[in-house]
């Protein structure tokens, strides 16, 4: 069957045509079943268009099944103007004129390889000539010498399953008078449950979301079963030696410059258990607070880390980082927030500067845009070119003040209509209030303080995009397992996860980072603040000048 024309027509063309049926010569019935599809069509319409209906409620009214539907590609492009505004502000911020004749730089194709540069975790092995070195005359044509050139790089991949293992067998001696049983020796570092082995288990489960009982599937295919209740008393292991690195992480986190922070679903067993025998007032939500934290380190070198923290419970988000902000130390500085505009977002910190998503705003509009084209077409027109400036701030990497001065002088134009606009339309009682588009305009309009403070304030972000983003991470693992068993596990899953996706956003390698850790986790527990995934590599280098002085020392002195 083939899809039908796509037919739009507003009230008064419906009524007309209603009309016209009416005084046509057709009979009763035919009149009653048409008027009835006509009918049926436009309510169905409103229904999708001014509620939150889901799709199965939708099939149950449409007494049928149909298969899954998926989106419609939006080819949206934006209005010529918008473009040359863009191309103009791009070309007075490289200091070129909109009309300089410089031709365009065509981006040559590529094969799609990665250079050798990017395997930071390859073991390198150097490979010198057998029978010639520098130096030595040429064999080719016995005059010219031979002088070195950059190395040939060739990199190697291979394969095995995830954890692998290695049966050690020990010769054992028996005495045949006393009894007396001697057990070769393994040698040094052999151990049942290496660090690799821990760091492997805790970064495919927690950051890569596969879940126990899949991974023990796959060993046991690999033929190194391992059983969910051995791996999970494996990751705690792993969970003790990185517990003190999460509490300085939050400690950095309290102090940071600028926080975003956003809410997620997860389910717990023992609190879904719970639910069932507590009161209807009583909270029974389940929560996982993600907080992304930029903290700017001291001069001179006024380094922005970002450090990533998972919260699973039944607080909210907003409980979550009030409870957070009871260890600021650093008062006389305010606090640049960000989220959405919940209530349950708000902060109770009086020094805290609360900036709204703009892009939560943009969405409201640009899910019912086919049922108002023309409204929203001139609301996300003035949006996008607000997106367009900011796309071209961080292209060409500005500094904070220049970023708030580009904002100032090329958005705030465009927000200062758009906020003109929504009112002229809402005053004018264009637009029903109860609406769809009415509580779009009525959202913009009430969180216009906090949706426009990159305008005013030095750093403020305009959207919680990256946070967002960063919650995909306990949405993946949500989807991929479902639940945690207990509070206690989900805290766990938590603590390695922040820490796994705190070096992530640093540039971290988590594998090596997780074995120090654990490694040395006498000298963790002493000094946390010293083992953080930015500073850590030059502890370790002093850990390794201590050991090479006392060591020199006591062959003097034996000497």
């Amino acid at each position: 069957m083939e899809k039908p024309k796509e037919v739009k027509i507003s009230d008064a063309e419906y009524d007309a045509v209603i009309d016209r049926l009416n005084g046509s010569n057709l009979s009763d019935a035919d009149k009653n079943i048409i008027r009835g599809m006509c009918c049926w069509y436009r309510w169905l319409l409103f229904l999708v268009c001014e509620t939150k209906i889901t799709l199965k409620r939708l099939r149950e009214m449409l007494g049928w099944c149909c298969k899954k539907i998926s989106k419609k590609n939006k080819n949206k492009t934006p209005d010529s103007s918008s473009c040359e505004d863009s191309s103009q502000a791009a070309a007075n911020t490289n200091g070129e004129t909109p009309n300089s004749s410089s031709p365009e730089k065509k981006k040559r194709p590529g094969h799609g390889r990665l250079g050798h540069k990017a395997y930071t975790g390859a073991v390198n092995e150097y490979h010198t000539h057998e029978h010639m070195k520098a130096g030595d005359i040429c064999p080719q044509c016995g005059l010219g010498k031979m002088y070195l050139m950059p190395p040939s790089v060739l990199i190697t991949f291979t394969g095995s399953p995830i954890i692998a293992a290695t049966r050690h067998m020990s010769e054992r001696l028996r005495c045949a008078r006393c009894g007396f049983i001697s057990t070769a020796s393994m040698g040094p570092g052999v151990c049942k449950y290496d660090p690799p082995c821990l760091v492997a288990l805790a970064v495919h489960r927690y950051y890569g979301a596969l879940p126990f009982y899949r991974l023990e599937k796959l060993q046991k295919l690999a033929g190194v079963p391992l059983p969910t209740g051995t791996q999970w008393g494996v990751i705690l292991s792993l969970y003790e030696a990185i517990y003190p690195v999460f509490w300085a992480l939050l400690r950095a986190a309290a102090d940071a410059d600028i926080l975003h922070y956003d809410d997620t679903r997860v389910r717990i067993l023992s609190c879904m258990e719970e639910n069932k025998k507590l009161h209807f007032t009583d909270r029974k939500g389940m929560f996982t607070t993600g907080i992304l934290a930029k903290v700017t380190g001291p001069p001179p070198d006024d380094i922005t880390r970002k450090v990533v923290l998972f919260i699973s419970g039944r607080q909210h988000a907003g409980e979550n980082m009030n409870e957070l902000l009871k260890g600021r130390r650093v008062d006389e500085k305010k606090l640049t927030a960000m989220s959405d505009a919940l209530t349950c977002n708000l902060l109770s910190c009086l020094l805290a500067v609360m900036c709204k998503c703009l892009s939560h705003a943009l969405r409201k509009f640009d899910e019912i845009e086919e049922f108002f084209i023309e409204e929203c077409g001139v609301v996300l027109s003035l949006m996008r070119k607000v997106y367009k400036n900011e796309a071209i701030i961080k292209a060409a990497m500005m500094a904070p003040k220049e970023w708030l001065v580009y904002h100032q002088e090329n958005s705030a134009p465009h927000m200062k209509s758009l906020k003109i606009y929504l009112e002229e339309q809402m005053a004018t009682k264009k637009v029903e209030p109860n609406s769809s588009l009415g509580k779009a305009m009525n959202y913009t309009l009430k969180n216009w303080h906090g949706l426009t403070r990159f305008l005013e304030v030095e750093g403020a972000p305009i959207d919680n995009n990256e946070m967002e983003q960063t919650l995909k991470v306990q949405i993946k693992s949500r989807k991929n397992s479902l639940f945690y068993k207990t509070e206690f596990s989900a805290f766990v899953g938590s603590v390695l996860t922040s820490v796994i996706a705190t070096c992530d956003k640093n540039g971290i390698n988590p594998f090596h980072y997780l074995e120090s850790v654990y490694i040395h986790q006498d000298a963790v527990v002493k000094e946390p603040e010293e083992w953080l995934p930015w500073n850590y590599k030059e502890t370790l280098s002093k850990l390794d000048s201590v050991k090479q002085s006392s060591s020199s020392l006591a062959f003097a002195q034996v000497a």
